[in-house]
């Protein structure tokens, strides 16, 4: 009988260690997905900061992250839009 737990207890010990290894791998991609999409986000706004407005973000999910770029992208095209208009408007020309 007590040879009989031990082998359990390893055993459970050893599913647990895997599952906890299973784990953490698969944090650590989401992770980094996470960073990626949010280092795309950050170099849009630093193109634009600088004064880009033709920056795009690309969109390959379908999460918040996505949204938020998709945003960003439609915000960089208005402000596109508006600035063609207000030069338009300053040299005394229709855009």
């Amino acid at each position: 009988l007590k040879q009989k737990r031990s082998f359990l207890f390893h055993g459970l010990a050893a599913a647990i260690g895997v599952t906890l290894i299973l784990y953490l791998v698969l944090l650590r991609l989401i992770f980094r997905k996470i960073s990626r999409s949010l280092d795309q986000i950050r170099n849009g706004l630093d193109e634009v900061r600088h004064g880009s407005l033709l920056t795009r973000i690309e969109v390959s999910t379908e999460d918040e992250l996505a949204e938020i770029a998709e945003t960003f992208n439609n915000m960089v095209d208005r402000l596109r839009v508006t600035t063609a208009e207000r030069e338009a408007l300053r040299m005394g020309k229709p855009a």
